[in-house]
């Protein structure tokens, strides 16, 4: 991995230099470590005093996580580069790796298809899910590259579809209404003035019988946050388990994610439907 810069200042140490650039100090300690620093094809000491058109290259590789169990259950990548990708997560998968779920996650799959691929790379998600919901993550392949989209992470937007039940009236419209965590070993969420801020715009695409598939984006990204509001308005999402009626499946699939890569400065945007809106 190595991180190239054109030095545009003069007299300037490289620890100076990099404070103002778009790199971790948790980085830089890990490159002084276990990386090299190189000016103009020779390597120095990051107290260097460099001038200006000085070529500045960080190379490093990053550590990869043993702890990570690889899953080789195919993944459906829809976008990859150097950097990124992203892959559309199926319905009651979880996204990370925990006690009752150590082996089978995203993060598993994903480093099982990385290995697949021959990519010595990290899984890094840039946004989640809840194991319930399907659709579209993004994952930043480096820390590096991680750390640079979440210098911009509120140009990175999720578009939501959901089924809810009942007739939403009206049509559109924003749910502006805090949210907060019952005490643990709760997992629910409520609406709570004394919550944090939480905002839905959504807007209704069609109705059924007695159900409405509705479009959403979030304008914060509070866990559970679409499925609180939704609740909170009398339209539980059909299938929420926690929040509405069971059923096998919920009607919750995020299936717009659109970014502006931090190196090309392109605006990437994928769209993927859930199989049930068709059905709908």
């Amino acid at each position: 991995m190595e991180i190239k810069f054109i030095v545009d200042v003069d007299i300037i140490s490289v620890k100076e230099y990099l404070k103002d650039k778009p790199v971790s100090r948790k980085l830089v300690t890990y490159i002084k470590k276990h990386g090299e620093i190189i000016v103009n094809n020779k390597k120095v000491k990051n107290y260097y005093i460099l001038r200006q058109n000085d070529e500045l290259v960080l190379r490093y590789e990053e550590k990869i996580n043993d702890e990570i169990i690889p899953n080789f259950t195919p993944v459906e990548i829809l976008y990859e580069d150097e950097c990124f990708l992203i892959c559309n997560k199926p319905t009651n998968l979880p996204s990370h790796p925990s006690k009752k779920h150590f082996t089978d996650t995203l993060v598993n799959r994903i480093r099982g298809y990385f290995i697949n691929t021959d990519q010595n790379c990290n899984v890094h998600l840039v946004t989640r899910l809840d194991a319930e919901t399907s659709g579209l993550i993004l994952c930043a392949k480096n820390g590096y590259y991680h750390y640079l989209i979440n210098e911009d992470i509120e140009n990175v937007k999720r578009m939501y579809l959901a089924k809810a039940k009942g007739i939403i009236t009206p049509s559109k419209g924003l749910i502006d209404k805090p949210i907060s965590r019952l005490p643990a070993p709760q997992i629910l969420r409520i609406i709570d003035e004394n919550g944090k801020p939480a905002k839905t715009l959504y807007r209704v695409v069609s109705y059924g019988d007695d159900y409405s598939i509705v479009t959403l984006r979030l304008f914060t990204g509070r866990t559970h946050q679409i499925r609180v509001h939704l609740q909170s308005i009398g339209h539980p999402i059909i299938g929420d388990k926690l929040y509405g009626n069971e059923d096998k499946l919920m009607y919750l699939h995020c299936h717009c994610l659109e970014f502006t890569h931090p190196l090309t400065n392109q605006r990437i945007k994928i769209v993927k439907l859930p199989h049930w809106y068709k059905e709908v």
